[in-house]
């Protein structure tokens, strides 16, 4: 009914302190129902303006405009902790959890391994294998820190470095490297496009 609301929490994610908008409907009246977004409660809260009949389906699109932002640790898919609830008169329900949700900026797999036997000077290589859950795109870059360690080589920035895709092939995803001695990380450029759940070494 008019004036009741929808109201969905989400932990982890960022935005205004609280703004409220007119969102876009796909299947409501235009101006059909307001959204607001509070940042102490990490609440999104639709607040209806016409009614709504029982066993509707509602598809309300919020803007990247409003300024609310995913957590910046990612998201696994079906995330626990998300919830949506309502106090509608004729059918209050409490929180309950929302059993789907995608996959965003996470790492499904990630493995680092030193040579087994290292120089006196205690120098090693390095073997990174990754697995994101979402598409990496040429030109960005992964950041692996690496605290206490140092680097010996004369050049730091954009060394090569060899990658191939676990499954196989012939395609190289990354081809150089950056070493960072104020904060002690490595920088790997990628060179080629990994699908989501690729894996590569």
């Amino acid at each position: 009914q008019p004036g009741e609301r929808i109201t969905i929490r989400l932990p982890g994610f960022k935005g205004p302190a609280y703004i409220m908008i007119q969102p876009q409907s796909q299947n409501l009246a235009p101006d059909a129902v307001d959204v607001s977004w509070t940042q102490a409660t990490t609440a999104l809260s639709l607040t209806l303006r016409q009614a709504v009949p029982a066993d509707k389906d509602v598809i309300v699109l919020v803007p990247t405009e409003m300024g609310v932002r995913l957590p910046s640790f990612g998201m696994m898919a079906n995330q626990p902790g998300l919830t949506i609830e309502t106090d509608a008169v004729l059918g209050p329900v409490p929180a309950t959890a929302i059993t789907t949700s995608p996959a965003v900026g996470l790492f499904a797999e990630a493995t680092l391994l030193f040579n087994q036997q290292c120089a006196g000077d205690r120098t090693t290589g390095l073997t990174l294998t990754f697995r994101l859950l979402t598409k990496i795109l040429p030109g960005e870059t992964l950041v692996l820190r690496l605290p206490a360690f140092g680097f010996r080589g004369g050049v730091t920035q954009n060394f090569p470095v060899t990658s191939a895709f676990v499954a196989g092939g012939a395609l190289t995803p990354v081809t150089s490297a950056s070493w960072d001695s104020r904060f002690t990380f490595l920088e790997v450029l990628v060179s080629l496009e990994i699908a989501a759940q690729a894996s590569v070494r």
